[in-house]
């Protein structure tokens, strides 16, 4: 392989929302979401994300993995802003508790 070559492995990331998406990369890049709203429409449009293969390929797994959880997590809490639940995070195992409002 030339030295001067680029291998990319594709982790696929299907995705139905652009909103929760852009939100999700905004808190796993801890950037602005306009600097990752690009990336999240190409995401969408290709139903994946390119990273650059090498030694650290479960970090880079660990990237997608962490993307995918934090769009959960967006879409429970537009879920519950949406339905009015009360949400409860441990943040030692990072699970969440709704609980319906009175």
């Amino acid at each position: 392989m030339p030295c001067d070559s680029i291998v990319l492995n594709n982790i696929e990331i299907s995705v139905a929302n652009e909103e929760l998406l852009t939100k999700a990369l905004a808190e796993v890049y801890r950037v602005s979401e306009d600097n990752v709203a690009a990336l999240a429409r190409k995401i969408i449009s290709q139903g994946f994300i390119s990273l650059p293969a090498g030694k650290l390929l479960s970090s880079q797994e660990g990237i997608a993995d962490r993307i995918k959880q934090e769009y959960s997590r967006q879409a429970i809490l537009q879920a519950a802003r949406k339905n009015n639940w009360r949400l409860q995070e441990n943040p030692r195992n990072k699970k969440m508790l709704a609980t319906r409002r009175a």
